[in-house]
């Protein structure tokens, strides 16, 4: 009801009502399609990322925060979808929000207790595509960490020279 009251809203202060449709398909699509709406929150991190790059932090660091911040929202949907996925299913062990919550950061961090699991095959397909993105977090973490002490031993070097 608040993304159609958001809508609403949008629809009533603009001036031109088509041309504020066409230039806001993810509204009308959180509003006519539920699943959808954890979509809303890439306006965040969109947002967030133009901070970090107006502010002067090291590219290691940029790159980190925007890997692990996608990293958490790609778990967050995740979650989201395996619940909706096998909450309904007999034998299936994620059954609430809580639970996929649970399956989607200890897959995402490649921690993988084995508590929780899929048991359909779109949930398998999801916990591959989750699998990788985890994989890649922890690539690049290890890259930026590694870069930060080379950069570091780097600059240590020159000054003991100077």
């Amino acid at each position: 009801m608040a993304f159609a009251v958001d809508l609403g809203i949008g629809l009533i202060k603009a001036s031109d009502r088509k041309l504020y449709l066409l230039h806001h398909p993810l509204e009308i699509a959180s509003v006519l399609l539920p699943f959808l709406r954890p979509l809303r929150l890439m306006r965040v991190f969109s947002f967030g990322g133009l901070v970090i790059q107006k502010v002067a932090v090291g590219r290691q660091l940029t790159i980190t925060l925007k890997v692990g911040l996608t990293s958490l929202f790609i778990a967050y949907i995740s979650a989201i979808q395996i619940t909706i996925l096998e909450r309904d299913i007999q034998g299936s062990n994620i059954k609430n929000f809580e639970d996929g919550l649970w399956w989607a950061f200890t897959t995402i961090t490649t921690v993988g207790y084995g508590d929780r699991y899929p048991t359909t095959s779109e949930g398998r397909v999801l916990a591959i595509a989750l699998m990788i993105m985890g994989i890649s977090l922890v690539g690049v973490i290890t890259a930026s960490v590694a870069a930060w002490f080379v950069k570091m031993s780097t600059e240590n070097s020159e000054e003991i020279e100077s």
